[in-house]
């Protein structure tokens, strides 16, 4: 019998039209379990606008402050809410 690491696998759909699942399989304390995982619209939004500030800002100048629900950069800063408005960068319009 393989160690529960060895349990883990991911798949994705291969059907080009349907939504992009990914199957992760975990072994936990109740035995085998599997999960869906489905990244939103404004998961997707708000990463790509986080990779453009990093990217065009650099790493240096941008920075969650979680304590004060903050994206920080430059001289200022946005809440972190922001990230997942369309438009808040080049990289969502």
């Amino acid at each position: 019998m393989g160690s529960p690491a060895s349990a883990n696998r991911t798949g994705a759909s291969k059907d080009p039209v349907a939504p992009r699942l990914t199957r992760l399989d975990r072994w936990g304390a109740g035995g085998f379990k599997r999960y869906c995982l489905v990244m939103t619209e404004e998961t997707r939004i708000a990463l790509k606008n986080y990779d453009w500030l990093v990217r065009n800002r650099g790493p240096d100048d941008v920075e969650l402050a979680w304590g004060s629900n903050t994206i920080v950069y430059g001289d200022g800063g946005e809440v972190i809410e922001t990230l997942c408005e369309s438009g808040f960068t080049p990289a969502t319009r």
